[in-house]
């Protein structure tokens, strides 16, 4: 039975560590990763796909329409011929009863001339199916950059984590000291009651900080389309690293001619005016050409009939004008202009958008750059502190608390210099994303 119990837990125990996917992940992995299984892209990628499905509609509209239709029918039996008599001839039918009817056309016909409204309406879809991927383009790139802050905001959270860690490692060295102290009468109960205090609150710091990785890894496994209990271990550490800094115009100038949102509001506009062209072209008439052939048993057209399939055909041009629209039409020019004139204001107000987001991206890395030497600055003043308290505290000239509120200090200034690190790294990237790159 022994055998067995053992034998039961090691099984149990490979199938529990079975089901612990462990993924090494790096940024460009990430950033592949979640574009590849975003819902947000693959929702872009159809509305992209529909619209060029209604540009290839419309382009059939410009060839000619070829019908043909097929259809039998059966006469009743109560249908008198129509006869008459003729000297020297006798009785002659000229409308005989042909029960069977038979009716076969073939017809071809072409729009010659519509005011140009099925190429104004052609053009102004392809502007939009242009829009629709400047927009896919630009949700690309959102994406790519939730990708990156969510990987950062993991690694943070990680980093934070890990000096956590590090600090209760040195407050679990001042317990342990303290009540080696207070064994031999230099220290208080009060004193191992604070270090013990401050440990608990560290715990509770830790615990904290782990759900929020909990939370972080679960919702970026989801945004990457790994399974949701898998957990990542970030290769690559995203530190700052030097990079080259343009000057607010340039980064201007490079969101004016990269920004994927301003190319699509700039074809929105073109389709806006296509469909003034449009709307004017219904002042105009409509030119129609046709053929038709017919191969009927009887033929109508054949005089007197017979019980006979014979072929006939014809061809005509016709015009239509409908009047009325000179009057009325009006009322659609001026929508489409109307919608013209708020595609215009919409894109002026993206314009000074573009330029509100650059220059607040440009000035918070800035801000960035400046916390990271404040706080390399922070955790060299702390780290002394630190030193000079120990060694006060070990001469009998500080107090144990002062020496546990040097060790915090020290603990913020670290944590204040990793998020500084990382918040300029997703400020540089933030930076970029407002370029359009």
């Amino acid at each position: 039975m022994k055998h067995i119990y053992i034998i039961g837990i090691s099984i149990f125990s490979l199938f529990a560590n079975a089901q612990v996917n462990t993924k090494n992940l790096s940024l460009s992995q990430a950033i592949e990763l979640g574009i590849s299984e975003s819902k947000q892209l693959k929702i872009s990628l159809a509305k992209t796909a529909a619209i060029h499905a209604r540009v290839e509609q419309y382009s059939f509209n410009a060839i000619p329409a070829l019908t043909v239709t097929t259809a039998y029918s059966r006469l009743s039996d109560n249908i008198d011929p129509f006869t008459i008599q003729i000297p020297g001839i006798g009785e002659k039918v000229l409308n005989p009863v042909i029960p069977n009817q038979f009716v076969n056309k073939a017809s071809l016909s072409q729009t010659i001339f519509a005011g140009l409204r099925g190429v104004y309406l052609l053009q102004s879809t392809q502007y939009l199916e242009n829009a629709a991927k400047y927009d896919y383009e630009k949700d690309r790139v959102e994406i790519k950059n939730n990708i990156i802050n969510a990987y950062y905001a993991l690694y943070k959270s990680m980093e934070a984590k890990k000096l956590v860690e590090e600090n209760k490692l040195v407050l679990d060295k001042r317990l342990y000291d303290t009540k080696n102290f207070q064994s031999v009468g230099l220290a208080l109960q009060n004193d191992v009651l604070k270090v013990e205090l401050n440990i608990s609150n560290i715990k509770q710091a830790s615990a904290e900080i782990q759900s929020a990785i909990d939370i972080a890894t679960y919702n970026f496994n989801l945004m990457l389309g790994l399974p949701e209990n898998t957990v990542l271990v970030l290769e690559s550490e995203p530190m700052l690293t030097a990079k080259e800094t343009n000057t607010p115009q340039d980064y201007l100038a490079q969101a004016v001619t990269n920004r994927n949102d301003l190319k699509s509001s700039v074809m929105r506009a073109k389709s806006s005016l296509k469909m003034v062209s449009l709307a004017k072209g219904a002042y105009l008439p409509i030119v129609n050409a046709g053929v038709n052939y017919y191969y009927n048993n009887p033929n109508q057209r054949v005089f007197p009939q017979e019980a006979k399939f014979k072929n006939t055909w014809d061809l005509g041009v016709s015009l239509n004008w409908n009047l009325t629209t000179l009057f009325t039409n009006r009322y659609q020019v001026n929508e489409a202009k109307a919608n013209l004139k708020q595609v215009d204001a919409a894109n002026d107000m993206l314009n000074d958008a573009v330029k509100m987001d650059v220059n607040a991206s440009y000035s918070q890395y800035m801000l960035a750059l400046q916390k990271i030497e404040i706080t390399k600055k922070a955790v060299e003043q702390a780290t002394e502190n630190q030193r000079v308290i120990k060694n006060q505290f070990d001469s009998d000239v500080k107090m144990l608390s002062d020496l546990l509120d040097a060790d915090f200090l020290l603990l913020q200034s670290k944590l204040n210099q990793t998020n500084a690190k990382i918040d300029a790294e997703t400020a540089w990237f933030k930076l970029i994303k407002s370029t359009g790159q």
